[in-house]
């Protein structure tokens, strides 16, 4: 290891203080260091390992000794450095005596700590720069340490909290919420849950939620929760820990309990996983639990598992636990007198992620805020209440592009949390080094992508892949409906929902073809519909060979499977997340492919009617009604009645004696729904 402009005698006399008692000693020659065995010869030393964490620690206090500026910012300088050495703590270099250093972990470490070191020492003029430049040499890394010793990240979070400047930045408010929640974790494990409890409530205390929140509560508190709809969506917020940063809230009367706040939100997997070892311990230590939180916050907390489901809104727009859609069971965290958080177990895929809280509607809504803004912290969600970041929404949109061209590497990076946290810059980079080809994809789709709307107030990343989609052979999708025409009419106002979303946040009891199942195999929250390739239009394919067809289908565009985080599969399998499938799928664009190139046939055989049109695609949680192209009906009475029943839903409006129908621009009633026993291209394209 080579380093300028330092003694470096006096650093390898530092460095054999730390060596001491540890069989190595610390070899020089010139302007170089060698760490080797105390057996050895230091006229033949061999490369050994020693804490390196004390390396970084030991070589930035040398760094900065004879620099004038304060211990509070020296500490913040070593404990950044500690922390920087100590990450990747799974990957700590071998131990064995008769191994070498691990060349790919070692090259990272040392270009870090000379890239680190030099921009210390280029400060020529050190004692004239204030604690803002110093921080910033370290905001540079600080996003890239996943682990380090705790005592010390707190020791920095306490530096930070101290600065009034830096907490003016609500950007600052997430970086402290993820060192915090670091440390948090570190004591957990180390067993030290009350430093772990201690260190979140007390930064909690200091770091309020966003603002922008108050203003939805007090509108919630002001709404009727007699009257039907979706509840309020709020987006860009939490996105470190939230998925697509969204959250969603709803005042209900549920059975007794009038005017309850409803708040829902899905985590990242990470995340998830992170709760269930809080969880896990906190049942253990529900005392240190209770005694952690602001006083006064709750009169006791209860820790129970109970049953977990959807609740059914009865005819009086009252929300029912008693008759509700049971599936699993979920771990309860009640703060009694404030409200409830409920975490489902691992096992029903589509919403073991989904995390609930019931909470009294009492108080002001910066009262109401603050306390849900404790209960997340205490629990270990600490930013889902924050407002996201640019850095946030880069990384995002990175993490869309891979499972949409990529799906086959979500595994590697979703469920670890370090990617959560890195820069977008070094995530692209860990990304690339796995599959090259993915920074043509970076290039070409980034500035293609966009925001598709799913409920006011809640939008999903999106690429514009149409042209791509049409070239491979995609005309459109169909959904079969069954029922009656009224069935279509709601689909119509409302959007084709998932079961979730149904389920979720109407309330409503009723199942798709295979509700329960696509909840336990992970796709209850998306919107299940088939792709109709050019193979089989315009006469090729009589609809009623494609499974579920019913005698009416709603027709989808195309632009539906721009929305990222979607699937596929060449045949039927309940949207499966079983991740043997769902990480082996294929990306849409090679799906449609093999989609269009399927024989189309003429029918041989009832086993043999469905091969090729078996396909499946998941769309997340709601097509909205402006993305539906058409009603296709299998005759002309069903088409007459849909005409009248649109015209009496109030969804058609005439201009110069033409109908026209109300959410689809320029589009005819008579050209909206079809009848006919095949597809045709023009159902699609008007």
């Amino acid at each position: 290891m080579h380093l300028n402009n330092i003694d470096i005698n006096t650093w390898a006399n530092w460095l054999n203080i730390v060596a001491d008692n540890k069989e190595m000693s610390i070899a020089t020659k010139g302007n170089d260091i060698q760490l080797c065995d105390k057996s050895h010869s230091k006229k033949d030393p061999t490369l050994r390992i020693i804490k390196i964490d004390e390396i970084f620690r030991i070589t930035v206090t040398l760094c900065i000794e004879n620099i004038s500026v304060s211990n509070e910012t020296k500490a913040m300088i070593s404990s950044g450095l500690w922390a920087l050495a100590t990450k990747n703590k799974e990957e700590e270099l071998p131990s064995d005596s008769q191994k070498r250093w691990n060349p790919e972990w070692a090259d990272e470490k040392i270009e870090e700590l000379e890239k680190f070191t030099q921009e210390i020492l280029d400060f020529s003029n050190l004692v004239t720069k204030n604690q803002a430049e110093i921080r910033g040499l370290w905001e540079k890394f600080k996003n890239t340490i996943p682990q380090a010793n705790p005592e010390s990240i707190e020791f920095f979070i306490n530096s930070l909290l101290k600065d009034a400047s830096y907490l003016q930045d609500p950007n600052n408010h997430v970086s402290i919420a993820l060192m915090c929640e670091r440390a948090a974790q570190l004591y957990l494990e180390k067993g030290d849950v009350e430093a772990a409890l201690r260190i979140r409530m007390r930064v909690a205390a200091q770091i309020p939620p966003d603002p922008k929140l108050i203003a939805i509560i007090s509108d919630i508190l002001t709404q009727d929760p007699t009257v039907e709809g979706f509840g309020t969506f709020v987006d860009h917020v939490g996105t470190t820990a939230v998925k697509n940063g969204n959250i969603h809230f709803k005042l209900r009367n549920i059975d007794e309990r009038p005017r309850v706040i409803c708040v829902s939100f899905t985590v990242c997997h990470h995340i998830r996983f992170q709760l269930g070892k809080t969880l896990a311990v906190l049942k253990d230590n529900m005392n240190n639990f209770f005694t952690s939180l602001p006083q006064n916050f709750c009169e006791n907390v209860i820790e129970r598992s109970q049953s977990n489901g959807f609740y059914k809104l009865l005819k009086d727009n009252t929300y029912s636990k008693k008759h509700r859609f049971i599936i699993g069971d979920c771990e309860s965290i009640t703060f009694e007198g404030v409200g409830t958080v409920s975490v489902p177990y691992f096992g029903i895929r589509a919403i073991q992620n989904d995390i609930s809280i019931e909470m009294e509607s009492t108080g002001s809504p910066e009262e109401m805020l603050k306390k849900l803004h404790i209960m997340l912290w205490s629990l270990g969600m600490p930013t889902v209440l924050l407002p996201e970041r640019d850095q946030d929404v880069a990384r995002m949109k990175i993490f869309s592009l891979m499972r949409c061209f990529y799906p086959k590497m979500e595994l590697n990076f979703t469920i670890d949390n370090k990617y959560f946290e890195i820069s977008p810059e070094k995530l692209k980079k860990k990304m690339i080094e796995k599959e090259p080809k993915l920074n043509s994809t970076f290039n070409e789709y980034s500035e293609r992508m966009y925001k598709q709307v799913v409920y006011p107030g809640r939008e999903l990343w999106a690429v514009h892949i149409v042209e791509e989609l049409k070239q491979r052979g995609a005309v459109g999708l169909m959904a079969g409906v069954s029922g009656g025409c009224k069935r279509i009419i709601n689909i119509l106002k409302l959007g084709a929902l998932s079961s979730f979303d149904r389920f979720k946040y109407l309330g409503l009891m009723k199942d798709g073809v295979s509700s329960a199942e696509d909840l336990i195999e992970g796709a209850g929250d998306g919107v299940f519909a088939r792709v109709i390739p050019e193979s089989n239009v315009n006469d090729k394919t009589p609809v009623w060979h494609f499974p579920y067809c019913s005698n009416k289908q709603i027709l989808i565009e195309l632009p539906i499977l721009e929305r990222t985080g979607g699937y596929g599969y060449e045949d039927d399998k309940f949207g499966s997340k079983a991740r043997k499938q769902y990480y082996n799928r294929n990306p849409v664009l090679e799906l449609v492919t093999k989609i269009q190139n399927h024989r189309p046939f003429k029918m041989i055989s009832i086993a043999e009617r469905f091969m090729g049109y078996k396909n499946e695609f998941v769309i997340k949680n709601r097509v909205p009604p402006e993305y539906i192209a058409g009603v296709l009906v299998q005759s002309e009475s069903l088409k007459v009645k849909m005409m009248r029943l649109m015209r009496e839903a109030n969804m058609v409006h005439v201009q110069e004696g033409v109908e026209y129908v109300n959410f689809k621009e320029n589009v005819r009633l008579d050209q909206f729904v079809h009848c006919g026993s095949t597809f045709k291209k023009e159902f699609w394209n008007k």
